[in-house]
């Protein structure tokens, strides 16, 4: 990361997510330029995120500048199988960012010779989340570089909150659009079947027009 006023560019970094984050109304999009704009302002090279919404199940959703040993076959080694990073959030530990001083992908990758690392050895997770409630992690990393400072932990998970945040944000908005939706078809419904009632011979006609 930058080391010209680091506290200055920890603020604009902040502050640009912030408002990335608030121009965004769908989630993909939202993900993919907000991480893109993370590595610009950091001047780290590669970020992935993944989403968890059951333990166990992960989804892989957005990146940055993956080397081709990860972004083989369609990105086939993110889609698939699990990593230490995962098993951590899913059990518990990671709580806040952290190094993580090897990559079980990163180190299929050599072992199986996928295609070039690019030097990426290790990487930073951090969770996202908003409150109590957890939505996946973010792992950024940049070739040779093998440790995280504290003050660059605390800024990826200052900048993890807020994503967790507007991803709860959207799914808010995304359920009450459906709640919506729902509530205006429902009032379709009772109108039509108004307008049946009311011109239905019998109950056996009603049952039909109801049915």
């Amino acid at each position: 990361m930058s080391n010209h006023d680091p506290h200055i560019q920890e603020l604009i970094t902040l502050k640009t997510i912030a408002e990335t984050l608030n121009e965004s109304n769908e989630l993909a999009p939202m993900l993919d330029v907000v991480i893109a704009k993370l590595l610009e302002l950091t001047g780290l090279t590669t970020a992935w995120l993944f989403l968890v919404e059951d333990r166990g199940t992960h989804e892989f959703v957005a990146s940055r500048n993956l080397p081709p040993a990860l972004s083989r076959d369609d990105n086939e080694p993110m889609r698939c199988g699990s990593c230490w990073c995962l098993e951590r959030y899913d059990d518990g530990r990671l709580k806040n960012a952290v190094n993580i001083l090897n990559c079980k992908r990163l180190d299929n990758a050599v072992r199986y010779q996928w295609g070039d690392t690019e030097g990426i050895t290790h990487h930073a997770t951090v969770p996202l989340r908003s409150g109590s409630r957890r939505f996946g992690v973010l792992n950024v990393a940049a070739p040779g570089k093998l440790h995280f400072t504290k003050e660059e932990l605390a800024l990826l998970e200052s900048v993890a909150y807020q994503i967790g945040s507007a991803i709860e944000r959207m799914r808010l908005y995304a359920a009450e659009q459906r709640r919506a939706d729902l509530f205006a078809r429902l009032g379709e419904y009772s109108s039509a079947l108004g307008a049946y009632a009311s011109q239905a011979v019998n109950r056996a006609e009603l049952t039909k027009q109801v049915m």
